[in-house]
């Protein structure tokens, strides 16, 4: 874990300073309709990305961290979950750039922009699926510091290169070529991981046959789960599309990249700790479970609770600096983002655990409740605060859940994921600061 967690550190941190800055030139690039026209599709392309995976990543990342565990083959598995992921890739695909695209920019957003480019953003969320489907299959083989790079990091780094020299050049840029930028990135970043993965496999590829039943099981409760989490979460970003100008949407975007930044510690040990929980959990430890979970969730909230309190005291003047004086508003979305994202870092990572450990079904259950409560106190709040009742939609929805799955972890699964005093000195120990065991 402290190997995984050190590469993994360097992938985020660059993913996330990388992607801060691309979206601090787009603000400078494009005028503040295009920036809210584009997180409606940056919106759009999270929710494509899910029904394209269908949970094929999360499954196979799970069967393969497993199989390794018991010496089992994993080449079936492999190529029924690509099987599975081309199948939905192109029948979604096909679906939206057709019907769903000019559908969405025409009756619901009110954006001919959306349905101009429903092909591109077809494009962009089939590459973002294989990105990470490719970057879940280098976690399964325990690569945590191949797929903190491949994972968005080496996509951002270049997207941000480009988008640099043509706002020190000057060029007029409109949204379509941003779309065809961040595509050809992925491309890119798409064709380096898949010539690692072959090595990463090379043992296995001259195992016959093809298994998509597992992967099926374990996938799609997990897709419906990602879907109702992320779609709650982008749809009081469609709220605001329908209710409120293109122009506040932009506020809002900017904020809520801004306040994911405190989300990096969480993001961090997220991409460090689930295969090694998928692999305990077949060797049925119990005990190391609840180690490994309590210390990365008290690793994880220090540094949150550090970057809240500073974004706390002076989200105004952040906000001005980073995206400019104009987007300076999002303040109280900044601020109450936040204290979601705070409250998320503190219950631990329950979703890991009831994902790791065969409990799907759970994960759906809470993450319908929440979501559901969640859009509906933005809908109640968007007509009189406009974006900030939307933020407080969307912060509420996420305290609700993590409550949820903190519950079922301890009366299900037996096994509590919150920090706590208890746990700093195990911490410590992990970090490597105390000689013993």
């Amino acid at each position: 874990m402290r190997r995984g967690g050190i590469w993994a550190l360097t992938g985020k941190v660059t993913f996330v300073l990388a992607t801060l800055v691309w979206n601090a030139l787009i603000t400078r690039l494009l005028t503040e309709p295009e920036v809210g026209a584009f997180y409606l599709i940056f919106s759009i392309v999270l929710v494509g990305e899910l029904i394209v995976l269908g949970g094929m990543n999360q499954a196979a990342m799970r069967l393969i961290a497993a199989r390794k565990a018991t010496e089992d083959t994993l080449a079936p598995l492999i190529r029924g979950s690509v099987l599975l992921l081309g199948s939905f890739g192109l029948a979604f695909g096909v679906g939206y750039t057709l019907w769903i695209g000019p559908w969405l920019g025409e009756q619901v957003f009110h954006s001919p922009l959306i349905g101009e480019l429903a092909g591109l953003t077809a494009l962009w969320f089939g590459l973002r699926a294989v990105q990470t489907f490719v970057a879940f299959l280098l976690r399964g083989f325990h690569q945590v510091g191949l797929t903190a790079f491949f994972d968005g990091a080496t996509t951002a780094l270049l997207i941000t290169l480009v988008l640099l020299l043509l706002y020190l050049q000057s060029v007029p840029v409109e949204v379509r070529e941003v779309l065809l930028l961040v595509s050809g990135a992925l491309v890119c970043t798409i064709l380096l991981s898949f010539a690692i993965l072959r090595r990463q496999g090379g043992g296995t590829p001259g195992t016959p046959g093809v298994r998509i039943s597992e992967p099926l099981r374990i996938g799609l409760p997990l897709a419906a789960l990602a879907l109702t989490s992320v779609g709650a979460s982008e749809a009081h970003v469609w709220i605001a599309g329908i209710f409120v100008a293109h122009a506040d949407i932009a506020i809002y975007g900017v904020a809520s990249r801004l306040g994911k930044l405190i989300q990096m510690p969480q993001l961090i040990l997220a991409g460090v700790i689930p295969s090694s929980i998928a692999e305990l959990s077949a060797l049925k430890k119990k005990r190391q479970i609840q180690e490994v979970l309590q210390v990365a969730a008290t690793l994880s909230v220090i540094p949150t609770l550090i970057g809240a309190i500073v974004i706390g005291l002076a989200a105004r003047s952040i906000l001005g600096f980073v995206f400019g004086e104009s987007y300076a508003d999002g303040w109280f979305v900044l601020l109450s983002l936040v204290g979601g994202h705070l409250f998320s870092s503190a219950m631990g990572f329950p979703g890991v655990l009831l994902a790791m450990t065969d409990h799907q079904n759970l994960l759906f259950k809470t993450g319908v409740i929440s979501s559901v409560t969640g859009i509906a106190v933005s809908l109640a709040l968007v007509q009189a605060m406009g974006i900030d009742g939307v933020a407080l939609g969307a912060a509420g929805g996420r305290v609700f859940q993590n409550v949820l799955m903190w519950h079922y972890c301890r009366t299900r699964v037996g096994i509590d994921t919150r920090a706590s005093i208890a746990s700093l000195r195990k911490s410590v120990r992990f970090l490597g600061l105390r000689a013993e065991d």
